[in-house]
């Protein structure tokens, strides 16, 4: 389904290409090469964020919609460190239309992520249940915290530049430098809210350095 072209402008410098933990970097690089191989900047799903700000202790209930295109789905849920010490726990839960529990995680610091895999299905209505628990449990304080839900297909679409998928740079220390990759409509239907997700891969010293970030809105159709 054709859209308006549009570019994405990656811009890497040594100080904000982050390395994550030993754990992390592994797991999303195999995820990624296993799908990616050489390729450099590529679309891998969509991508939503909304803010959480209530007083209560009450089950916060998000809505999910998952096409038949999602395999995955990662929630991020994090908050400030110091708001943190006041709950006892904090779950984290998906269920589908039924309200069978697909996956769930406590919560176990002030950041914390739910990932799971789905199998081949239709349209999916999902939803996401936040369980705060407090020492207080009619806390007279406010709270808040970030939500961000990602889901994931199971072939990347990869941009080009200039024709290439690869783009070659030299920086040097507190340098900075853009790659500019061409990007037309996503190939799948994003849900309402959602933005394109892509991922780049930057090869440096012999090893590979990644990166999610949100595209903005989606081109119209």
């Amino acid at each position: 389904m054709p859209g308006s072209p549009r570019i994405v402008n990656v811009t890497l410098d040594e100080h904000t290409v982050v390395r994550l933990s030993p754990e992390v970097e592994h797991e999303r690089a195999v995820a990624i090469f296993d799908l990616l191989e050489d390729n450099e900047f590529a679309l891998v799903g969509g991508e939503r964020t909304q803010l959480i700000d209530t007083k209560a202790s009450d089950v916060i209930r998000i809505p999910v919609s998952a096409p038949a295109w999602v395999r995955g789905i990662a929630v991020d849920v994090q908050m400030d460190r110091e708001q943190w010490g006041r709950f006892t726990d904090f779950g984290v839960s998906l269920f589908d239309s039924t309200g069978a529990v697909i996956a769930k995680e406590p919560m176990n610091y002030a950041v914390s992520r739910l990932k799971t895999g789905l199998p081949e299905h239709p349209n999916w209505a999902l939803e996401l249940r936040l369980f705060p628990g407090f020492a207080n449990p009619n806390p007279s304080a406010g709270w808040k915290a970030q939500v961000t839900v990602r889901l994931y297909g199971d072939t990347p679409t990869v941009l080009e530049n200039n024709g290439q998928r690869r783009a070659h740079l030299a920086l040097k220390a507190g340098e900075s430098q853009s790659v500019r990759f061409g990007l037309a409509a996503p190939p799948a239907v994003l849900p309402q809210g959602f933005d394109p997700l892509g991922v780049a891969i930057v090869h440096a010293a012999g090893e590979a350095w990644t990166r999610e970030t949100g595209l903005g809105a989606a081109p119209s159709r």
